[in-house]
């Protein structure tokens, strides 16, 4: 691989691919293969299922994070979104076998919601992680 890819920029790009805007569909995907191939990458490469199989050995996806409720519907209200993101990110802080990356991106998490800089994105992303991991 010749480059990196931005984490958070491609789930941004992801997350648009579901936009009722053709146009801004078709862009985002386009904007993703184009980063995708950037780096001297494919695809398949990318999404190699030996990744989630790898996960699944290291018994990172079969922790118990307790009654998660109801994460298909992002609430609308401000204070119940960072309530929410606040409160999975306790269960997952309570995780014993986090390193301590994780943890500081946990840490990151709170101090941006904090500071009004937790995005519906992020939102959605902490979401889906506490989905995956509690699986």
């Amino acid at each position: 691989m010749t480059g990196s890819l931005d984490r958070d920029e491609l789930i941004s790009l992801l997350e648009t691919l579901g936009s009722d805007n053709d146009e801004e569909a078709l862009a985002a995907a386009r904007v993703l293969d184009t980063k995708v191939k950037a780096t001297g990458s494919a695809w398949a490469e990318l999404l190699s299922p030996s990744l989630g199989a790898e996960a699944a050995e290291s018994g990172a996806a079969a922790y118990d994070l307790g009654d998660l409720g109801d994460l298909d519907e992002l609430p609308a209200d401000a204070a119940a979104k960072n309530s929410e993101s606040l409160a999975l990110i306790e269960k997952l802080l309570a995780k014993p076998d986090n390193s301590d990356e994780f943890r500081e991106e946990l840490e990151d998490y709170k101090a941006d919601i904090a500071a009004g800089e937790f995005t519906d994105g992020d939102h959605r992303y902490l979401r889906a992680l506490c989905k995956r991991l509690s699986a």
